[in-house]
């Protein structure tokens, strides 16, 4: 069984979003990785550099005869470009720091919402049985909850486990819960038993397309049928 129903904020929610949405330093500066974090891909590039040179050099003096120069030169010029997309690479994913103020503005902005309009939305749920599903790589565990009604909740992600350790999860009755004005995520509370999984999906027997989003879906299907429609096809 499942249910949906809007309430008031608590206090300890208003508290949180209170602290969310305070401005932070203006001078915050962008997370930047070690300088000493980066030294083993320095000897990489360098040690690539050396090679493709080398490498070049064979092919245009004719070092060795035959084939040897030709393959040379072609492996010398793929490792100069790995030698570009590694000097790169860290300047394309660091965030800017105008980039983390614009972000840190649209996050205050967006818990302010929240605290002005004061009510979440509960997703509260019942579950007779469950399916758990291994990660492909980090994106979160999965469940698929048997409601008891001829349905199931699809959740995947790494929202979906409470941030009590010693709720037990998964869970036969908890609550999902978000704020009513931005849809974002406030809490996962349980309030049941212990479910233990009916079965575990590897993941290698996992369809990777049909199963890496995450998700919060309620889907018409009995529980092994919901099952299927993640499996590889063999």
């Amino acid at each position: 069984m499942i249910e949906e129903y809007v309430r008031e904020l608590t206090d300890e929610e208003r508290r949180w979003l209170e602290e969310a949405a305070r401005p932070s330093p203006a001078d915050r500066p962008p997370p930047r990785p070690s300088r000493f974090a980066i030294l083993p891909a320095v000897a990489l590039a360098v040690g690539a550099a050396v090679f493709a040179v080398l490498a070049l050099a064979a092919a245009f003096v004719g070092f060795g005869g035959g084939r040897e120069p030709a393959l040379a030169g072609i492996f010398g010029v793929v490792a100069l470009v790995w030698v570009y997309r590694l000097s790169t690479a860290e300047r394309t994913h660091v965030p800017t720091r105008e980039w983390w103020r614009e972000h840190d503005a649209r996050n205050r902005a967006e818990h302010a919402a929240a605290l002005a309009d004061g009510h979440a939305v509960v997703k509260r749920v019942r579950a007779v049985a469950v399916v758990e599903i291994e990660p492909i790589e980090d994106e979160g565990t999965g469940w698929i909850y048997d409601l008891g009604d001829g349905r199931v909740l699809f959740l995947k992600g790494q929202d979906y486990e409470p941030p009590d350790e010693d709720d037990a999860w998964p869970n036969t009755d908890f609550e999902i819960v978000r704020t009513r004005a931005t849809g974002r995520w406030l809490d996962l509370r349980c309030h049941g038993a212990p479910l233990r999984p009916l079965r575990v999906v590897r993941s290698e027997e996992l369809d990777a397309q049909a199963a890496w989003d995450e998700r919060e879906e309620v889907l018409d299907l009995g529980l092994e049928d919901a099952v299927k429609t993640i499996l590889r096809a063999r």
